[in-house]
């Protein structure tokens, strides 16, 4: 019966430390395709074209300036700002943050 729950406990280790290591290395892809070049965050590769606006979530994400890409080479659909829409951004934060008091 102990055997049993420390079987768990170890299956249940290893799958959180290899979810750990795929979110690092998500973000260290999505972190990377901020640049002028967009990056797949899936595979990495930069095969990428922006995608048709069809589900109703692309019409939310619009709205802060971002924008539905497919990778060419995986098929996964992600979202990214412009790489020509800075100054959108800028934009977005000063007001997302509110009035500021100078």
């Amino acid at each position: 019966m102990r055997i049993r729950y420390i079987l768990g406990a170890i299956s249940l280790a290893v799958f959180l430390f290899i979810a750990l290591l795929r979110t690092l290395r998500t973000l260290r892809l999505v972190y990377l395709s901020r640049g002028p070049e967009p990056i797949c965050p899936f595979c990495g590769a930069r095969r990428v074209k922006r995608s048709d606006a069809t589900l109703k979530w692309d019409r939310v994400y619009r709205v802060f300036a971002f924008f539905p890409y497919r990778c060419r080479v995986c098929y996964g659909r992600f979202y990214r700002p412009l790489a020509r829409a800075p100054e959108l951004m800028h934009s977005v934060r000063r007001a997302a943050a509110g009035p500021q008091d100078s």
